[in-house]
Parts: structure tokens; C-alpha cells; sequence
């Protein structure tokens, strides 16, 4: 089963949260990401993150504009310790009972965008998995998972 744009990050359930938090802040020039995307500070704005990201300030809860630098205020939900997120084990692989309490790092889909929870990556770890949605064995299958300290910018 392959990525596709519906199976975006999005917010969850709570800890301890009576409901899910949510900011808005000035986008970053020529931002095209789509609602799910990892965001990160960048000079003041908010800005798509790159590559195995950490400093993590919370994942979009709308598109990107493609506008001048702080001509758009973009919606999030901020990365905070009692928010679980919903997302997508990726790159073809299927959910493991091992996966649950782990951590993975993020990636991109290159072809949808989407970012998902990449159980390859080890070392740049941002999230830890703390239930699943769908059962084990599935492929691209949907899970529960927190930001952890390390991958947050809000501590």
C-alpha cells in the first residue's frame, strides 16, 4: 500500500489536554507544503523542515500559501509533551509489535509529500511510537506517537 495524501500527520488524542492545541505564526516565503507537514523555526517564520528534522515546532494544520515572508499566518498544532499525533509507518514497511515504545526518526514521500514515520532512521530520532492504530503487520499501517524532547523545539 503506498503513501498517500490522506494519511498525513495530524493530531490525535491528548494527555491530559482538554483539547488540541493550536497557533498561528508567519509563514516563511514560497512555502508550498501540504497540511501535515513537519514545521520548524527559520528566522522568525515558520518553515517545512528538511531532511531528518529535530527542532521540531509542530506539524501544519493547513497548506502553505507560496507567499512573501510573513504575508500569511499559517495554523499549527505545536509539538507539545501531551500531544499524541497520528501518522504513518513509511517507505513500504508494515507495522511490528518491536515498533511500539521505539524510536524513529521522519521523512518525506517524494512523490505525495506526506511525511511519515521512518522506522529506518535510528540516530536523528524526533518521535517515539506509543500505540497503534491499525494492527501489526500492516503495511504503511497508521500509529499513535509523541515528539520527544530531543526532536522538539518547546520544551
Amino acid at each position: 500500500m503506498a503513501i498517500v495524501a490522506a494519511d498525513y500527520i495530524k493530531p490525535a488524542k491528548k494527555l491530559g489536554l482538554n483539547t488540541t492545541p493550536t497557533v498561528v505564526g508567519p509563514e516563511a516565503a514560497s512555502e508550498t507544503f501540504k497540511k501535515g507537514a513537519v514545521l520548524v523555526p527559520s528566522a522568525g517564520y515558520l518553515s517545512e523542515a528538511g531532511a531528518d528534522p529535530t527542532n521540531i515546532l509542530g506539524v501544519a494544520l493547513e497548506d502553505g500559501n507560496n507567499g512573501a515572508a510573513g504575508a500569511n499566518e499559517i495554523g499549527y498544532c505545536p509539538a507539545l509533551p501531551g500531544q499524541v499525533f497520528e501518522g504513518v509507518i513509511g517507505a513500504a514497511s508494515a507495522i511490528a509489535q518491536t515498533d511500539l515504545f521505539t524510536k524513529y526518526g521522519l521523512a518525506q514521500d517524494g512523490g505525495t509529500g506526506v511525511w511519515y514515520i521512518d522506522t529506518s532512521e535510528t540516530t536523528t530520532v524526533s518521535v517515539v511510537i506509543i500505540g497503534f492504530k491499525d494492527p501489526v503487520g500492516t503495511t504503511n499501517g497508521k500509529v499513535y506517537f509523541v515528539f520527544i524532547a530531543d526532536g522538539r523545539f518547546i520544551d
